[in-house]
C-alpha cells in the first residue's frame, strides 16, 4: 500500500506485478519485461511500460497516464479528472 504523495517505482524483468496504491495522489512507474501488471487504486501520474505481458488498472483517479505495451491486452477503467490525457500505445 502508497502513501500519500508517493513515488512508486517498480521494476521487473520475468514476473507479474502486483500494487495497491490506496487511493492517494503521486506518481507509479511500472517497466516489465515479461508478466502481467495488475494496478488497483492509484491516483496522480501513472507510466506503463510492458514488452509481453496484459495491463490491468482499476479504481484509478489519474491525472494523466501513458501504458506501452508490445504484445498484451491493455483494461484501462479509471476516473479520469478533468483536463487528464490518457494514452495507451500497443503492437499486438
Amino acid at each position: 500500500s502508497g502513501s500519500a504523495g508517493a513515488a512508486v517505482d517498480i521494476k521487473s524483468v520475468s514476473g507479474d506485478v502486483a500494487f495497491n496504491g490506496g487511493s492517494r495522489a503521486g506518481s507509479v512507474k511500472v517497466a516489465t519485461v515479461s508478466g502481467d501488471v495488475d494496478l488497483r487504486a492509484i491516483g496522480g501520474q501513472l507510466e506503463v511500460s510492458s514488452i509481453s505481458g496484459d495491463v490491468e488498472v482499476a479504481g484509478a483517479a489519474l491525472q494523466s497516464a501513458r501504458v506501452r505495451t508490445t504484445s498484451g491486452e491493455v483494461d484501462l477503467d479509471t476516473a479520469a479528472q478533468r483536463g487528464a490525457t490518457l494514452e495507451v500505445d500497443t503492437v499486438s
